[in-house]
Formats: C-alpha cells, sequence, structure tokens
C-alpha cells in the first residue's frame, strides 16, 4: 500500500513516522505537482483539490477543515475525479472512545441518564465552534441520538451548552482554560452514567475507567494523530467504518443552530 503525504513539513514527518510504524510507505509529495499515480490514499492538510491526489481512491483531511461551504464543495470536486473525501475525526478514533463505543453498543451501561463533557484547549486561536462540532459529532455517533432541547451560553473563552440525547441530559463544557505549560495541547473528559453503570473517559491520556459488572481500567499510550491515521489505513485495506464528510457537516449544522 502506499500513501501520498501533503502536509507542512512539520506535519509531514509525523505522517511518515506514523505510517512507517504500521508498515507503510509513505510518499511525501509537492503542491501542485503533476499527479502522483499508484496511490492507495492520500494525507492532507489542505482543504483545496491538488492534482497531486492523482488517482488515488481515498483521502484523509486532517483539521482545520474551513466552512461548510468549502468542505462540501471539496467535497463536490474530489467525488468528481473518483476520490472519496474524509476528514478527521480523532475523538472517534482513539481507542478509550472505541471501546466506550462497544460499551454503549452492548447495552453495558443500560439506558443513559446523564452525560457530561469537557473540552479544553491552549491555543487561543483554536475557534470554540469546531471544538463543539467535534463534541457533537462524537456524542452523535457514541449514542446514536440526535441533540434536542438544545441551549448555550458563551463568553469569548468559554461555552456552555446543554442539550438531550434520547433520555439523557447532556452538559457540554468547551472552551480554551488550558493553562501554559500543561502536558497536553488540548484535554476532553466525558463521563457517562446509565442504569447499568458508569464510565469515565480521559480521552487525549487515553485511559478509561468504566463499571458495569465491576470496575476496571484501561489505558494506552500512542498520540491522537497516529489512531486517525490506523484507522485510514483500516478502511482503506479492509473498509472499517470511517467518519464521512456528512457526519461533519450534520454536526456543524446543529452547531449553526446554537447560534
Amino acid at each position: 500500500m502506499k500513501i501520498g503525504i501533503l502536509t507542512h513539513e512539520a506535519q509531514t514527518e509525523r505522517c511518515c513516522a506514523v505510517l512507517a510504524a504500521l508498515g507503510i510507505e509513505a510518499h511525501p509529495l509537492q503542491r501542485g505537482a503533476a499527479a502522483a499515480n499508484s496511490l492507495d490514499g492520500v494525507i492532507t492538510d489542505s482543504a483545496r483539490l491538488d492534482s497531486t491526489w492523482g488517482t488515488s481512491r481515498a483521502v484523509l483531511l486532517l483539521p482545520p477543515f474551513g466552512s461548510s461551504e468549502v468542505l462540501a464543495g471539496l467535497s463536490a470536486d474530489a467525488g468528481a475525479h473518483g476520490t472519496i473525501l474524509y476528514p478527521a475525526l480523532p475523538l472517534r478514533t482513539l481507542p478509550p472512545m472505541q471501546m466506550l463505543h462497544e460499551t454503549l453498543a452492548d447495552g453495558r451501561l443500560g439506558r443513559l441518564i446523564s452525560v457530561r463533557l469537557e473540552y479544553h484547549v491552549q491555543d487561543s486561536g483554536r475557534p470554540l465552534r469546531d471544538l463543539l462540532i467535534h463534541a457533537l459529532d462524537v456524542l452523535h455517533w457514541l449514542t446514536g441520538d440526535d441533540p434536542v432541547d438544545t441551549h448555550i451560553e458563551r463568553t469569548p473563552e468559554h461555552w456552555l451548552a446543554s442539550l438531550r440525547l434520547g433520555d439523557a441530559y447532556a452538559l457540554l463544557d468547551i472552551g480554551r482554560a488550558l493553562p501554559p505549560g500543561y502536558s497536553l495541547p488540548e484535554a476532553l473528559t466525558l463521563e457517562l452514567y446509565g442504569t447499568g453503570g458508569f464510565c469515565r473517559v480521559n480521552a487525549f491520556q487515553q485511559r478509561l475507567t468504566l463499571f458495569d459488572q465491576g470496575m476496571r481500567w484501561e489505558a494506552w499510550t500512542n498520540d491522537s494523530q497516529h489512531y486517525m491515521i490506523e484507522a485510514f489505513i483500516a478502511h482503506l485495506r479492509d473498509g472499517a467504518p470511517l467518519g464521512t464528510i456528512d457526519d461533519w457537516l450534520r454536526a456543524q449544522r446543529w452547531v449553526e443552530e446554537l447560534s
């Protein structure tokens, strides 16, 4: 399998290192160069169609994605060339979230009653709107429920949203409250309480605490980009499920309705 990399230099090095760890051949590309043929996929951070994509059948777009209009237009342009565009949705691909998804699908927490999500970053330029889109997307993916009865309060550095997911009441705390020097550039914690147990996830520190038939803990070590790329490779190789443009645009619409 051959994967093209069309990103800025530091990102290219990281992507190549992840692909090497997965045993995948990486091909760094130059923007606007001649089409690169015989690629199985491309990883890019550019929200515009590029000639280097060539005949690749799939492109993984790293965030930030831009507006819904830009993303929808890019997806349509890629589709006209026979290429499917996938937005990287890192919260879905983190192992604790994958395990939580399986736990909920198996019904081991029973009927959900309460959900609390906190998502904060250090970067003062990171749009809170994008954080909320990621949060709503992952909650919909986990529960299968659309958010209803939504309400939001805002300050320039902090958004607080309340909503219902099925029978569960959810509170989302989104902001830029991480202090300089914190060990990670972003932090997300998620707590779910159901009639059969509870689960607590520290997503980017990759820890999961689960109580259903008893208490247990799980932990992982790789960074979020590793798992985004690993999920992309699994999709190309085996057809494993992967988040789509429609998933992102749906979550964008929910956020726009809150505005």
